[in-house]
Parts: structure tokens; C-alpha cells; sequence
């Protein structure tokens, strides 16, 4: 079966060429996939072989077939040049007209430890846009719910545990671990030891999800008290601080 390579991917490959042969600029990379998802099969990696599986599975709409002199050539760049393939004479098995098989020598290929960090690499640097795009999304989403921390109706009341809740429940690219790592549940219970205000109507038990959020609700009720935002500015400072480091 033939492996995808997405568009993105497929852009970088050809504008690198790996194989330096502009008719095929996929020539190289397909080569270190093939060698690389069939390495493990038990069959023989040879020229012909590898030639065989690339017609019949990878040539793109307007590409010709590959040529036995193309591909010696891609092979010969990608291993002694790149040194992303190791090759290597081995007696293997050949098939008869007759359906026996008969030893013959011939040259294998191998995809080297490079060539597979080379696979991985590339696909790295196709992802890395979106993966920045996302830790940036992140990071915004982590100001505004410190802007919701310092909201007035955000103390540390089961009223401000909902709205917090309530604003993660919008939130598409951050979990619940992320968004309460300014304040972990340790932190909370000190706070309420230490700041708390004893009040039954203001620390009542409501039902929230996810679970983090419903355990700092259940501390706050189990304790009856409460903590106004006021008394934690300087705190959240510290906090902050750290977390940016």
C-alpha cells in the first residue's frame, strides 16, 4: 500500500529535491519511505524491487515512469551522498519463468538511523506552523483567563469556580490541567487556610465539569470558606511570574 504524503509536505519535498532529478523530485523521499515501511517485510530490498513498487504505487498523474538509470542515480545520491541508505551486495532469492527461484547476487538497500530521522524531520518542519499556531492560541487563551481571574465576580467563591468553568467550557485548544496551572489544587486549599472568610451561602455545593474544577468547588464547600480575588493579587503576581518563566 502506498503511503500519503500530504500537500504541505509534498511542496517542501520538491522544492528540495532529494535525488536531484527534476523529472522526479519526489524520487528520494519516496525511495527512504519505501525502504523504511518495507524494511521489516523479509523481502529483499533491491533495485528492482524498489523500482517495481514505485511505478505501480507512487508516480504522481503527470509523472513518467521511473527508469532503471534514475533510479541508480537517485540511489546513488541518497546513499553516498546523503548517506541517508546503505547498500549492500546479498545473495537473494530470484523467481524462475518456471515459478522456482534461484540465488542470485544483488544489491540491497537499507534506510540508515539518518535517513529515518530525515523522514521524521521533514514532517516536523511541514507541522511546525501549525504546532507554533496552537501554543500561541494557547498562550492567549491562558491572558484571558487570567483577565477572568481578576474579574470581580471571580473570587474564589463556588460562584467564581462556575464562571471559571463556564470559560473553559469555550476554550478549544487547551485542557483543564493547562488553564488551572496557575492555581493546582494544593494551591487553593492553602489559600482558603490561609485567607478564608467562613461563609454557608457564598461556598454552596454545585455540580461542575471537568473534574478539576469540581474538586476546587467540593474543597471550597467542604470548608465553607471563601477567598475574595482582592486578597490573592499579589499572589497571582508570584504565580505568574513563575509560570512565564
Amino acid at each position: 500500500m502506498a503511503v500519503k504524503i500530504s500537500k504541505p509536505l509534498k511542496r517542501l519535498l520538491k522544492a528540495s529535491v532529494l535525488g536531484r532529478n527534476k523529472n522526479h523530485p519526489l524520487a528520494g523521499w519516496i525511495v527512504l519511505t519505501i525502504l523504511y515501511h518495507d524494511g521489516g517485510s523479509g523481502t529483499a530490498l533491491t533495485l528492482n524491487f524498489l523500482l517495481d513498487k514505485y511505478n505501480r504505487n507512487y508516480l504522481e498523474a503527470d509523472e513518467r515512469p521511473l527508469s532503471d538509470a534514475v533510479l541508480k542515480e537517485v540511489l546513488r545520491v541518497v546513499s553516498e551522498d546523503a548517506r541517508l541508505v546503505d547498500v549492500a551486495p546479498r545473495k537473494v532469492r530470484m523467481p524462475m519463468r518456471n515459478g522456482g527461484f534461484h540465488m542470485q547476487q544483488s544489491y540491497v538497500y537499507r534506510i540508515t538511523s539518518s535517513g529515518i530521522e530525515y523522514l521524521s524531520m521533514m514532517q516536523k518542519v511541514v507541522e511546525a506552523e501549525s504546532t507554533v499556531t496552537a501554543n500561541i492560541t494557547r498562550i492567549n487563551e491562558f491572558c484571558d483567563y487570567v483577565h477572568t481571574l481578576n474579574a470581580p465576580q471571580a473570587d474564589l467563591t463556588s460562584t467564581g469556580i462556575r464562571i471559571a468553568a463556564q470559560f473553559f467550557s469555550i476554550l478549544k485548544h487547551t485542557i483543564a490541567e493547562q488553564l488551572l496551572a496557575i492555581r493546582p489544587p494544593q494551591q487553593v486549599v492553602e489559600w482558603l487556610s490561609l485567607y478564608g472568610k467562613i461563609s454557608p451561602s457564598r461556598t454552596r455545593a454545585v455540580t461542575l465539569e471537568p473534574a478539576p474544577f469540581q474538586d476546587e468547588a467540593n474543597t471550597i464547600h467542604v470548608l465553607e470558606r471563601f477567598v475574595e480575588q482582592e486578597q490573592l493579587i499579589g499572589d497571582y503576581e508570584q504565580l505568574i511570574g513563575n509560570w512565564l518563566q
